[in-house]
């Protein structure tokens, strides 16, 4: 599936992602289909306590980066209810201010329904403590997000946050 024609990988993706008996996991296929780890680093630039309650406030430098891979970890209780949303995501720096919401993604995958923009997981309004939150990325965990970095941008600001959408399970954000 990996080395087939390119106008059919996406279409192999899906497969492999949600066939129900997966014998292709012990070629790793599925891993082969996600986006090269060359520009991942071993270790995150950030890392959040598991949030419960309010917001993580994320402000990373990126100077120099080509990838930016945003990833949303299970909480304390599993993965259950750990509906998140990146709030107002921006890329920041000598080019000016960007939404990441503009940008498409080269990647993104969620433990539980879909990765979103301007929604949660499920497709409802993003909210966060009770309050909507004016543009964002809705996902669950366990997810990740991965985006080509446009040159001008040396800085991602963002704030994690639980989604209303899920019970108020909790969940990290190591990067």
């Amino acid at each position: 599936a990996t080395d087939g024609p390119a106008d059919v990988r996406e279409a192999a993706a899906w497969w492999v992602k949600f066939r129900r008996t997966n014998d292709w996991k012990e070629y790793d296929a599925a891993l082969a289909l996600m986006p090269t780890t060359a520009d991942h680093a071993t270790d995150p630039a950030f890392a959040s306590a598991v949030v419960t309650a309010g917001t993580a406030k994320i402000d990373v430098d990126i100077t120099g980066a080509k990838v930016l891979w945003l990833v949303v970890d299970e909480g304390k209780n599993g993965m259950s209810c750990d509906w998140a949303d990146w709030m107002e995501p921006r890329l920041v720096g000598p080019k000016g201010e960007l939404k990441l919401t503009e940008l498409k993604w080269k990647s993104a995958a969620a433990g539980f329904g879909d990765v979103k923009v301007n929604a949660n997981c499920k497709g409802r309004p993003l909210r966060v403590g009770g309050k909507p939150v004016p543009f964002g990325i809705g996902t669950h965990s366990n997810s990740e997000i991965v985006y080509e970095i446009p040159p001008g941008y040396t800085r991602f600001v963002a704030e994690g946050g639980i989604d209303n959408g899920g019970a108020d399970g909790g969940t990290d954000f190591p990067g």
